[in-house]
């Protein structure tokens, strides 16, 4: 979730403590804009808080010896249009479709905020330097999230979406079958064991058994595994991209 604060508290308490930044909030000098590279790195920034909890980064002011400098952006000044562009160009999904990008004026000053929301379906994978990266807050710094916790995340997804709404299932059939392994699973968790797919068609999928098949980086659907009441019944319903 975003920083329900309005940007003037935000930046009183930075000027009273430059310790203020934390995972979800962080403070920019102007000079993060000045290079295609440096713009990267605000996106870079922006998708590893998407992938945590959210959070808001604040450009346009730096601590200095005689306290807070604030960087004023002119009329003419308008970095919004170029770091949309790198979101569409160097993420996905694009990270631009999470957030909320606009000047402020405070105290004078015309500042740049941007609230980015946290994700629920897909996490943001950044293009850096020709690979697809997933990056996460690490206090008031980031880095890449291990294959553990992206495992974790699209378990709990799978855990949340575990529920198929009545409403989609469309037909129950009894079948004289015994699930098995699908091909290709490389035996990455026993929540595979006992279970198969089949496709149908463009619009369903046929499901045995339990557990989950979840979609790992760059995949784009996923399918999810239910029991009803036993193993060798078969729920019909829309498949989700």
């Amino acid at each position: 979730m975003t920083i329900q604060r309005d940007t003037e508290d935000l930046l009183t308490e930075f000027a009273e403590n430059p310790g203020a930044e934390h995972s979800r909030l962080e403070f920019k000098s102007k000079e993060i804009l000045q290079t295609t590279g440096q713009k990267k790195k605000v996106v870079r920034i922006l998708s590893a808080m998407a992938n945590q909890a959210g959070g808001t980064m604040i450009i346009g002011a730096r601590h200095q010896d005689s306290g807070l400098l604030y960087q004023t952006f002119s009329p003419d000044e308008e970095p919004r249009q170029e770091l949309t562009h790198i979101a569409q160009q160097y993420t996905s999904p694009q990270l631009q479709n999470f957030w909320d990008i606009s000047f402020e004026e405070c105290m004078g000053h015309r500042v740049l905020r941007i609230d980015v929301d946290q994700v629920q379906q897909r996490l943001i994978q950044v293009d850096y330097e020709g690979e697809y990266q997933v990056w996460i807050r690490d206090e008031d710094g980031m880095r890449e999230m291990t294959s553990g916790e992206i495992d974790q995340f699209y378990q709990r997804r799978a855990q949340r979406e575990e529920a198929v709404p009545s409403s989609l299932v469309k037909r129950t059939e009894h079948l004289n079958f015994t699930p098995g392994p699908l091909s290709g699973d490389d035996n990455r968790s026993n929540l595979f064991e006992r279970r198969a797919t089949i496709r149908t068609n463009d619009t369903h999928t046929a499901v045995f058994g339990f557990g989950f098949f979840h979609d790992y980086i760059r995949k784009s659907h996923t399918v999810r595994l239910r029991t009803q009441f036993r193993s060798d019944w078969i729920s019909r319903y829309p498949r989700r991209s």
